[in-house]
């Protein structure tokens, strides 16, 4: 998924489909919003382009088993009940994760350059200049987790829970 800068929720679901709805104080800011996505096969490329310059909020709904890729300039991205890897990067904003299950996850490579990193989910506060945590086997194991999970906000905050 490629996404302009906005508010952008992206929530796993039990429905084999993907819906995108989008919400601005005015409705008439939203004819220039672009939405394409190109299937091949079991995959998918989302690119989401247009749109107003503030107060944006798009809500993705996907299948809960779902390997995502995500890239956004700057705003705030919040990922609920999606199981499967994880590759997700905005340059300024704020993301926030929630993982289904934590023992499910490793490797996991996360990183912040400005700001904080809160990933509560294996014990990680950290906070200041060039913030990262690294890990190539899920909490209280000695092997690697079923998915994996790369993270990074350039300045901002990144939580996972």
């Amino acid at each position: 998924m490629y996404v302009r800068s906005s508010g952008v929720r992206i929530t796993g679901t039990d429905q084999n489909k993907i819906s995108i709805r989008f919400s601005v104080p005015d409705p008439d800011s939203l004819r220039d919003v672009r939405v394409s996505l190109k299937q091949n096969g079991n995959c998918g490329d989302l690119d989401i382009t247009g749109g107003p310059s503030n107060n944006f909020q798009i809500d993705i709904e996907i299948p809960r088993k779902s390997n995502l890729y995500f890239r956004m300039f700057a705003g705030e991205l919040d990922i609920d009940h999606v199981d499967g890897n994880k590759d997700l990067q905005i340059h300024a904003g704020q993301m926030d994760i929630t993982l289904p299950n934590a023992n499910e996850y490793g490797p996991v490579d996360t990183s912040v350059t400005t700001g904080d990193l809160e990933v509560s989910a294996f014990g990680v506060s950290k906070g200041g200049l060039f913030r990262s945590f690294h890990s190539n086997t899920v909490p209280n194991k000695s092997s690697a987790g079923k998915y994996s999970l790369y993270a990074h906000v350039g300045a901002g905050e990144l939580d996972i829970n």
